[in-house]
């Protein structure tokens, strides 16, 4: 049965002016993306598991999708409540496997934005 009195817990964040995590840009230059080819056959699983180990032990969430309609994955990095370094940013890659997508955002992560991770205004990048 629905409640018939608001639950000041339950509050729709949208309320308080949280409209969720900002989204890092980064998109990787012709040249990074040679570079990220080179570097992820090179890298070891053990490496990105060891990765993925480390930045959910600093409170960072690691979501990983199918694109639905797409013949991809979408693999997505937010730092939560409890990120010690990303709180309330998120950083997404995509590629065409989930294990590709995980090992792309993990080069970004590491070697582009080398953990830190700068936002930007996604409203001055649109044309009004």
């Amino acid at each position: 049965m629905p409640a018939t009195t608001p639950n000041p817990n339950k509050v729709d964040p949208k309320q308080n002016g949280n409209s969720g995590p900002l989204y890092v840009k980064c998109d990787l230059t012709p040249e990074q993306k040679a570079s990220l080819k080179e570097w992820a056959n090179d890298i070891e699983n053990l490496d990105v598991i060891a990765w993925i180990d480390h930045v959910t032990d600093n409170g960072d969430v690691l979501s990983v999708k199918h694109i639905v309609g797409q013949d991809g994955y979408q693999a997505s990095l937010t730092g939560m409540e409890l990120s010690t370094t990303h709180k309330g940013k998120c950083l997404i890659s995509r590629a065409s496997t989930a294990w590709r997508a995980v090992v792309s955002l993990m080069y970004k992560d590491t070697c582009v934005l080398q953990g830190i991770w700068n936002v930007v205004d996604r409203m001055a990048d649109l044309d009004l």
